[in-house]
């Protein structure tokens, strides 16, 4: 995936645009894809303060973040609880394998579950 454009080349390019420009001259000029200059061109028209700075881009929030001083009580309480147990413990709106991401994305360790081998 190619670099962002600075601030200054998104300008650049709008300003070349709204000077005459054509898009596909644009295109070939600042080796920017055709859609990737109309959302520029899109943005400088709607915003009126700093129009082509690049807000970053989140995803919704864990469904565990309002779970997270429960879960962390939970496992220190009771350490040798399964994601399983965990979940059902405390009746989360997860599996066990989101729960399991979710808590390494929290930079916590997470002990897999061993399987009994001798039956």
């Amino acid at each position: 995936m190619p670099r962002p454009k600075s601030p200054h080349v998104r300008e650049l390019i709008v300003n070349s645009i709204n000077q005459g420009m054509s898009v596909a001259e644009a295109v070939e000029t600042y080796q920017v894809a055709r859609r990737t200059i109309y959302y520029y061109l899109q943005r400088a028209r709607s915003q009126t303060e700093a129009p082509l700075v690049v807000r970053a881009r989140t995803g919704p929030r864990s469904k565990l973040e309002n779970y997270r001083k429960a879960i962390l009580a939970a496992r220190n309480a009771n350490p040798g609880l399964s994601m399983r147990e965990l979940c059902e413990l405390l009746k989360l709106p997860v599996c066990p394998s989101t729960l399991s991401r979710t808590l390494a994305a929290w930079n916590l360790a997470v002990e897999h579950e061993k399987h009994d081998e001798s039956g």
